[in-house]
């Protein structure tokens, strides 16, 4: 099963993705921490965009399809996958698709107000690259090892805002691309991860 996460920063995805990967025994593969890693690892590519991520842009389509298409080479994704982050752009999905098939795209519908306020109290760790919410948390320091948190780059107000813009420039064409592939669904993420978790739960039970 073959299954791509849609939607506008902070939507959950990440969250999503981590649950159903448990649930459906496929790897969760976000783009982000594939990103994030290299650049925690001063690789080459993680050189090359580590200013670019800093001001919330994206990583040209090349790297990310090669990163992305490398990843999926590797055993545990022969049953299927769920990626996280990747398709963005119209050129991303024309590419993608060219390798392989998607059988449910899942596009999660947050408001504005919800995704900035997600945001905004996001914390990562980068020894262990956990990401919390602060509201669960009863200190700044990582519940795992210790480490103290930080505010993601890209997850500073003024950066947040360009990648809404960025989004709605050329990431939620999307949407229209894979409705046409008659495999978008339409999921409401704006309550509990819980809640959104279920809903995609259902529609896999109903249509697999």
């Amino acid at each position: 099963m073959n299954i791509i996460l849609l939607g506008a920063p902070a939507g959950g995805k990440g969250t999503l993705g981590a649950e159903l990967t448990k649930i459906l025994n496929i790897p969760h593969i976000s783009t982000g921490n594939i990103i994030r890693q290299n650049i925690a690892d001063k690789t080459e590519i993680g050189l090359k965009v580590a200013k670019l991520i800093s001001k919330g842009g994206f990583v040209d389509d090349e790297t990310v399809n090669n990163m992305v298409l490398e990843r999926l080479k590797q055993d545990d994704c022969k049953n299927g996958f769920i990626l996280d982050g990747y398709p963005r752009t119209l050129a991303q999905a024309e590419t993608f698709n060219k390798f392989y098939n998607i059988d449910y795209a899942f596009n999660i519908e947050v408001d504005l107000d919800v995704s900035v306020k997600r945001i905004s109290g996001r914390r990562v760790c980068v020894n262990c690259n956990k990401t919390y919410h602060i509201s669960k948390l009863e200190s700044e320091n990582c519940p795992i090892c210790g480490n103290a948190l930080t505010i993601r780059s890209d997850d500073k107000i003024e950066v947040i805002k360009e990648r809404f813009e960025l989004y709605n420039q050329k990431t939620k064409v999307l949407n229209d691309y894979y409705n046409k592939k008659n495999v978008l669904i339409n999921i409401d993420g704006n309550g509990t991860a819980e809640q959104t978790t279920n809903a995609v739960l259902k529609i896999l039970k109903e249509q697999i």
